[in-house]
């Protein structure tokens, strides 16, 4: 439930589904903080006596955001209601979903940690509360999925062109002749110099560009048909999803988890990323199935 936007502050918190305007009459937002230019952690460690330090790794903290309020009431009895009504709003078992009204696409994932003092006088009050987020990215609303290619223009067998405006795929067609498959796992993919097949065919993967806004992004992919040596792949990120048979197999790279038919199947996985401006390779000795790539843009 929300009201008016005119009558919501510009950085109005909705969370969990609701503004808290709305929840508690009286109760405004004035600020927030934590959604500006985000901290990098460095990793160094000094190496005996040398000058300086070597570098190890940087990493990406937990966010904290910090919402600042006016809380107004009408008397004694309505003032302490108000407050009773914040804290139900404000607790949650788990992270939930957290968005602000001068940024409605995107979403935190986060729950309320710290409080600050309250300033108070009769019949108002002033204070913050910190909200944590053990992930610190956020995430558009829209799936990639949602919005329409570009360009339905193929360049060479599978080149396809995708949308500027952040684009995915559904239901794309992949067809692999059976007895076509790579000579080696080794592919030099920026001269492009695939190498043969034992059967000396040139046979090159599926060379799909989903547009990926923001920071590099883990998708869920879904694959329906049937394949024999399988491999999805990005950089150096590879899914080997081998063979399968009018199968519907669904791999969520963020929680490492791939089922196939309903059933978990068990398959060697790392880290797999999109890349901004980066291709997606589909290969395989033989194969027809349809491939749907979904993922949320992701931003600090």
């Amino acid at each position: 439930m929300t009201i008016n936007n005119k009558k919501l502050p510009k950085r109005a918190m909705n969370i969990n589904g609701s503004f808290l305007e709305d929840l508690i009459p009286g109760y405004q937002t004035l600020d927030v903080e934590g959604r500006e230019l985000f901290e990098t952690t460095n990793e160094y460690a000094q190496l005996g006596i040398r000058d300086g330090e070597r570098y190890i790794y940087n990493r990406i903290p937990s966010r904290k955001l910090v919402i600042k309020y006016y809380l107004k009431a009408e008397d004694p009895s309505s003032f302490r209601d108000k407050f009773n009504k914040l804290n139900v709003a404000l607790f949650t078992e788990n992270e939930v979903s957290i968005w602000f009204n001068d940024e409605p696409e995107m979403i935190f994932k986060g729950t309320k940690a710290s409080i600050d003092e309250v300033n108070s006088a009769y019949y108002w009050a002033t204070g913050s509360f910190t909200i944590k987020c053990g992930d610190p990215y956020k995430y558009t609303k829209s799936d990639a999925t949602s919005v329409m290619w570009g360009s339905t223009t193929i360049t060479f067998q599978s080149n396809y062109l995708l949308g500027n405006t952040g684009s995915g795929a559904v239901l794309m067609p992949i067809v692999f002749e059976g007895g076509a498959y790579w000579g080696s796992d080794i592919i030099t993919w920026q001269h492009q110099g695939y190498l043969m097949g034992d059967d000396g065919k040139d046979v090159q993967p599926y060379e799909i560009y989903p547009t990926v806004e923001g920071l590099k992004v883990k998708p869920t992919i879904v694959v329906e048909g049937m394949g024999r040596g399988i491999q999805i792949r990005t950089r150096k990120d590879t899914i080997d999803l081998g063979d399968f048979d009018n199968s519907i197999i669904e791999v969520d790279t963020q929680t490492f988890n791939i089922v196939k038919d309903g059933k978990p199947m068990i398959r060697p996985m790392n880290d797999f990323y999109i890349y901004p401006n980066e291709p997606l390779y589909v290969s395989g000795k033989d194969g027809n199935f349809e491939l749907t790539i979904k993922y949320s843009n992701r931003y600090l």
